[in-house]
């Protein structure tokens, strides 16, 4: 059928999504001329062995077969590698779709039919919630949603590409030179400093790159608490070195999946109280301490209460890496 035939067939109210409505059993399906999309709706158990669509063969003819609400299940019968007009090519095995799945179909030379692509999805686009979403093949699309979408798994980075740690700093402020922020004067033996840090997607963390003040001893520890103040990631105990630099810290058993979007909080505790930490002066963001833990018992800050606010100078600044 040609492009001015189709135009004029759907100027006339005739490219409406037709429903073919089949009975039990093995059956051919015959589809328009003048529609590439046909809704299946099968009153019993029905295998599709054969798919006219035209007298005449229209090489790259892309067809979309989808299962009307409440169809029951319609099975496509698979014969590899076939050369007779009609017959369907999965590339596998016979199909079984049922309502609200959808198959495409592309017309090979010889009138042949090759699969596209197969989905299989429940949505409830009033809510937002996707329930189940399976797909063979990415088409584009665009999915309004008027609720909340919740990504338990995190989203992934773009592109197929990976995010780097190293742009998340707490406070979205990092130090730009020796002299930024200023030196803890309350530097407690067993307390927990804690600043808020920003993850925009999943991403392989490493450890914490804290920013030592000016005068550096004893050891540290170097954490990572999610939103709800549990810890998800610490480091050895480890010397303390480096003054108004960045020292880099390596979680127990990194990389870490860490995963965003999401508010986490770095924490840093010391064993002494002689070494300085670098906090930030002013900002925006919560900051604040978890005091009465035990430096060398790791249990007592597996858990810790979040700070709301922003308190000068006890937030470390520190970076993901």
């Amino acid at each position: 059928m040609g492009i001015i035939a189709r135009f004029k067939s759907i100027a006339s109210g005739k490219g409406l999504v037709p429903t073919l409505t089949l009975a039990s059993g093995t059956t051919t399906i015959n589809i328009p001329d003048d529609t590439n999309n046909v809704i299946l709706n099968a009153t019993g158990t029905v295998t599709i062995g054969t798919i006219n669509a035209s007298s005449n063969i229209e090489t790259g003819r892309i067809i979309t077969l989808t299962g009307a609400t409440g169809t029951s299940t319609i099975t496509i019968t698979n014969n590899n590698a076939t050369t007779t007009k009609g017959q369907i090519d999965t590339g596998s095995a016979d199909i079984t779709f049922v309502a609200r799945d959808s198959i495409q179909f592309k017309q090979r030379a010889d009138g042949a039919w090759d699969l596209i692509t197969r989905s299989t999805a429940t949505t409830t686009v009033s809510t937002g919630t996707i329930t189940t979403l399976t797909s063979t093949a990415i088409t584009t699309a665009t999915l309004t949603s008027t609720g909340v979408i919740t990504p338990t798994g995190g989203v992934a980075a773009g592109g197929g590409f990976t995010a780097s740690p190293r742009n998340c700093h707490t406070g979205n402020e990092p130090a730009i030179a020796t002299t930024s922020g200023t030196n803890s004067a309350t530097n407690t033996d067993g307390t927990v400093y804690l600043a808020e840090v920003f993850v925009p997607c999943n991403m392989s963390v490493t450890g914490v790159a804290i920013f030592n003040g000016t005068a550096v001893a004893g050891n540290g520890k170097v954490m990572l608490y999610d939103s709800a103040g549990t810890r998800v990631a610490i480091s050895a105990s480890t010397a303390m070195s480096g003054t108004t630099a960045y020292q880099l810290i390596p979680f127990t058993g990194a990389p870490i999946a860490v995963v965003g979007p999401a508010t986490y909080f770095i924490g840093a505790t010391y064993d002494t109280s002689t070494h300085d930490l670098r906090g930030h002066v002013i900002g925006s963001f919560a900051t604040g301490t978890d005091a009465g833990n035990t430096y060398a018992t790791d249990s007592t800050f597996a858990t810790v209460t979040l700070p709301t606010t922003f308190t000068a100078d006890i937030g470390p600044i520190a970076s993901l890496y």
